[in-house]
């Protein structure tokens, strides 16, 4: 099947008069400017694999071939639940760039405490630089590994691992891995300021 051109619009066949069913023929014709019919998608199917159906697609006016079709790297059912506009490039889930999870709420949540080796991280949500809430779920159910840290503006410790992973201090071994990993986008390194340089809360 092919891709539809840009340019060629979506055609509904609306079936009986008596309003029974504005799909009532089961598929959506694809149609050019012209009102020639080139080609048609079942209404039910997803062609793009992205959880919404042809029909939806077509309500929308999303591209049916395309799971992002605005480009902006969060998917078109993504951008809908939230409230965001899939076909505004400018309109995003987070204006970061952050990830996105649609199936965070299933993610076990853990407790705070020591960190330990395979335990859930704990419920966690704090404003990003540009002063929208990120949810740290939003990171997880990925393939890449989430390394998160929550640090101060005063503590020395804090600046130091600043300056490591900016390459500015070699702590050696592991940790020039991880930030090889980080600089190779092989890690989510997720730092989180709880208290500025002066003990106070952070601003944006």
């Amino acid at each position: 099947m092919r891709r539809p051109h840009l340019g060629w619009l979506y055609v509904a066949f609306l079936g009986s008069c008596d309003g029974s069913s504005i799909y009532e023929f089961g598929d959506i014709k694809l149609a050019t400017l012209s009102g020639e019919p080139e080609d048609e998608l079942r209404s039910e199917g997803d062609e793009d694999g992205d959880g919404m159906s042809n029909r939806d697609e077509l309500i929308h006016g999303t591209d049916p071939y395309a799971r992002d079709t605005d480009g902006d790297s969060y998917w078109d059912p993504w951008e809908i639940e939230v409230g965001a506009d899939p076909l505004d490039l400018a309109d995003v889930i987070y204006q970061g760039g952050w990830p996105y999870n649609p199936d965070k709420a299933l993610l076990a949540v853990g407790e705070w405490g020591e960190a330990r080796v395979g335990e859930a991280a704990p419920l966690f949500k704090t404003k990003d630089q540009f002063g929208e809430l990120v949810d740290l779920r939003d990171f997880g159910g990925r393939e890449r590994d989430i390394v998160f840290c929550l640090v101060t503006g005063w503590s020395e410790g804090s600046q130091s691992l600043a300056a490591m992973l900016a390459g500015q201090e070699d702590w050696g071994g592991e940790w020039n891995g991880l930030r090889a990993g980080i600089q190779r986008g092989d890690v989510h390194w997720v730092m989180a300021v709880v208290e500025d340089q002066f003990g106070d809360a952070p601003t944006v």
